[in-house]
């Protein structure tokens, strides 16, 4: 389950950097 909710947050926090940039 960890695994999961890591994926998503890094995912997420990689669209943020790109809408950022």
């Amino acid at each position: 389950m960890e695994d999961l909710i890591a994926q998503t947050l890094f995912a997420l926090f990689c669209f943020v950097l790109t809408q950022i940039c």
